[in-house]
């Protein structure tokens, strides 16, 4: 840790304790192997029972499908096939969208990190690419610090120029890559996106948050898909600020002027 980090830790406080038989003992040190044992082994268990239900219900799908069906009516059967097909386009578009994002976005970070000769820049990359896309909104100023913290180490320069690279290529992300790659799949607002990804977290750990959002989007669907969209009062509530540039506005004062005739 010493070489790798460059720090100073002394252990030898540690070693004193671990010979002598106080502070740290080898109970302690055996319990805390099985504690570190059981943690992992249940999110191996979860990642394997996540794989599994997504195969069976992937291969048996029809199957499924064909036995919840025949034991509802057959308008019932409608609302279910609509829904599950709808899960299906959601959850794949934003998987697939996501997912490509990821991957461009951990390429072009550990490229340039890479160029640089920051440290650790393929775990780095995968870091940048998996936290910027998989967590809405806040994910991307997350991902942006820790590559900042490890190029400061190598000099503030090198931190400066990562922390401009990331900005910049957040931009192009946003107004040229997203667009392109998103505009199939779904449309959730940003409040929306973080409370339901906070909250499917609290429920179900890693695994409800990836999935927070894909619901959140079906929801939204079928709810827009079954029921009927009214008129809006008009009220000042609701009235969306006008939001022109400067540009627009002289341009449209320019047309405005050479519309109008000329006074004697």
């Amino acid at each position: 840790m010493n070489d790798d980090l460059g720090i100073d830790f002394n252990a030898d406080s540690i070693v004193r304790k671990v010979r002598d038989g106080n502070g740290v003992t080898s109970g302690n040190i055996v319990s805390s192997a099985f504690d570190v044992a059981l943690v992992a082994g249940r999110a191996l268990l979860e990642f394997v029972t996540v794989l599994i239900f997504a195969f069976s219900m992937t291969a048996h799908g029809p199957r499924m499908r064909r036995t919840i069906c025949s034991r509802l009516p057959r308008a019932r059967q409608e609302i279910v096939l609509d829904t599950w097909e709808i899960a299906i386009d959601k959850t794949g578009g934003y998987l697939y969208s996501r997912g490509i994002q990821a991957a461009i976005s951990a390429v072009f970070t550990w490229a340039f990190l890479f160029a640089l000769g920051v440290p650790y820049s393929l775990a780095l990359g995968l870091w940048v690419g998996i936290v910027s896309q998989f967590i809405p909104t806040v994910g991307t100023y997350i991902a942006m610090v820790l590559p900042v913290l490890v190029a400061f180490k190598e000099s503030p320069s090198t931190a400066l120029y990562v922390l401009v690279f990331l900005v910049l290529y957040q931009q192009f992300e946003n107004y040229i890559l997203g667009p392109r790659v998103t505009k199939h799949s779904m449309d959730v607002h940003p409040a929306l996106a973080i409370g339901t990804v906070f909250a499917g977290g609290l429920l179900l750990g890693g695994v409800g948050a990836v999935l927070a959002l894909p619901a959140t989007a079906v929801i939204q669907a079928l709810i827009s898909g079954y029921t009927t969209e009214r008129e809006i009062i008009d009220a000042p509530l609701v009235e969306e600020p006008e939001r022109t540039s400067r540009l627009a506005r002289f341009r449209r004062r320019l047309r405005r002027k050479h519309d109008d005739p000329p006074q004697d």
